[in-house]
């Protein structure tokens, strides 16, 4: 394959094409096993994965707001009228989701261990109750609420949770939740996603204690916040 650097391994294991496709995590299996044995077609690939990312990067920055004004939702000092646009916005893109992310430190969360037996006596684990009376909409709370969104309180902590459609002609629904806590403090708190005992997805609580789970399929859900000294748990959550 004329053109490759220092020469392939064996030219007619794979294509041009193929390493497009790689470069687009398109290819098959066989193309990442010649990659791993070929630096010459490794290094082609990798310029076709940057050209990738750049071209991509710079589409979708044509529709998409600027990095600035997703500083601005993070630091929640938008107007409410275009807090919940860009928050709708965020939930279709995955490039401005993760730069919100970003600002907002959700990529700082370091993993975390499982707990060693015995630990888990020493944390307090609460009950959210929902509150009698619905709450009116929160502002801080991204998406649209309806009457699908409801308060829960634990000890000091409240907890709002909405389940949003995901867009037309999407499957499944998305889990907004919003924190709010006496200390004003989310450092370190994080968002688990239960199904029964299985755990399917895991977010951090970001600076304005938001959080978001996306794709979750129809079924009855637990909900638990993680804050120190604590977990918080929504015991039945039904996404429809």
């Amino acid at each position: 394959m004329p053109g490759r650097p220092g020469g392939c391994v064996d030219p007619r294991a794979v294509s041009a094409d193929d390493l497009i496709a790689w470069a687009r995590g398109e290819a098959p299996p066989r193309v990442g096993e010649h990659l791993d044995a070929c630096p010459a077609c490794r290094e082609q690939a990798s310029s076709y994965a940057d050209t990738d990312r750049l071209l991509r990067h710079e589409l979708f920055r044509r529709t998409c707001p600027s990095s600035i004004t997703i500083g601005e939702y993070a630091l929640g000092v938008l107007p409410s009228t275009q807090m919940l646009s860009l928050a709708d916005h965020l939930i279709e893109c995955p490039h401005c989701r993760a730069e919100s992310r970003s600002f907002s430190s959700f990529l700082s969360e370091p993993d975390e261990p499982t707990p060693e037996p015995g630990i888990l006596g020493a944390v307090r684990r609460l009950l959210a109750r929902p509150l009698a009376a619905p709450e009116p909409a929160l502002s801080g709370l991204r998406g649209t609420a309806d009457e699908s969104t409801t308060t829960y309180a634990a000890n000091g902590l409240r907890l709002t949770v909405s389940v949003q459609p995901a867009g037309p002609g999407k499957l499944g629904g998305v889990l907004v939740g919003l924190l709010q806590q006496d200390s004003d403090s989310y450092e370190g708190a994080s968002a688990r996603l239960y199904s029964g005992d299985r755990l399917l997805k895991r977010e951090p609580v970001d600076d304005l204690g938001n959080f978001l789970f996306l794709n979750v399929s129809p079924g009855d859900y637990r909900i638990e916040i993680a804050v120190p000294e604590a977990i918080v748990e929504i015991d039945m959550l039904r996404v429809r």
